[in-house]
């Protein structure tokens, strides 16, 4: 049986007006692979070992991307790792956003695209209340300066991977 999947090496060549994926990105300081794997009307991006040389069996959807032929991007779930490990940074809530924010910006870097074209988040809050939302909320609105944000919501929930105490999943559009 052929596979209707097509492995694109080096920029993969995103279809309609989407943006095009990049080779590889820098997050704080340690350079990445993209890889990026074409599938119908979309391409499949994931960042190469973010998560740490073999720390999670391929296809699991951590800080990967869709980009739509339209110029739709959706960005899975992410959690404060530090880059090229599997280990939640240390701090707490404030500390995990602002590397969940970074990991988000190397998602739509790896996208072809920028924080700029965020269009909504989803925030999920572990033991959400006033003083954990608003140590989230305070790391989150510093990591855009004074850019616009986008449309968010915020929910509660009782765990997250890795015993996580923040997760964001996010949404863009943009067009080459």
């Amino acid at each position: 049986k052929k596979s209707e999947y097509l492995v694109l090496t080096m920029s993969a060549d995103a279809k309609g007006n989407a943006p095009k994926p990049a080779e590889s990105i820098e997050i704080e300081g340690k350079e990445f692979k993209v890889s990026a794997v074409r599938q119908k009307n979309s391409t499949y991006v994931t960042i190469v070992d973010v998560f740490g040389k073999g720390a999670f069996k391929p296809k699991l959807p951590f800080c990967s991307a869709t980009i739509t032929d339209n110029g739709h991007i959706f960005i899975s779930g992410t959690i404060g790792i530090t880059p090229g490990t599997k280990k939640l940074v240390t701090g707490g809530i404030g500390p995990e956003t602002k590397a969940i924010m970074v990991l988000i910006d190397a998602a739509m870097r790896a996208c072809g695209a920028s924080m700029s074209h965020l269009t909504n988040v989803n925030i999920f809050l572990k033991d959400n209340d006033a003083d954990r939302f608003a140590a989230m909320n305070t790391a989150y609105v510093s990591y855009f300066g004074e850019n616009p944000l986008p449309a968010r919501i915020t929910v509660g929930c009782g765990g997250l991977a890795l015993g996580a105490n923040v997760e964001i999943q996010a949404t863009g559009y943009c067009l080459a």
